[in-house]
């Protein structure tokens, strides 16, 4: 594969998933997931082959952010897996592919 076809969401994917081998617990930002999280909070992430609705994950979305949302519905099309992923103090929905969706928070720090 030659670097032209390496994705900013594939980089991202990389060093998010090297990272956590090292260190497992991330630092919330935003204020997306309050009141279950506030920024500052730490968390501790697990890579998983799925997500379950009521899981919170980090995934990649299309700016190339790493978000941390809850699942809140499974799609499964011709296309895969689709995550429909929602920040608790948000009123939008994101629908991210199931290789954009890196971890889950297994507990906090």
């Amino acid at each position: 594969m030659s670097i032209e076809n390496i994705s900013e969401k594939n980089i991202l994917k990389t060093i998010f998933l090297r990272q956590i081998k090292f260190d497992n617990t991330i630092e919330i930002r935003g204020f997306s997931m309050e009141p279950t999280y506030y920024a500052g909070d730490k968390v501790m992430v697990e890579t998983a082959p799925r997500y379950e609705i009521g899981d919170i994950i980090i995934a990649i979305d299309d700016p190339c952010r790493l978000l941390i949302h809850r699942v809140v519905e499974i799609i499964v099309n011709d296309k895969g897996v689709i995550y429909k992923i929602k920040g608790d103090n948000s009123d939008a929905c994101e629908l991210i592919p199931e290789k954009y969706c890196l971890a889950r928070v297994i507990k906090e720090s």
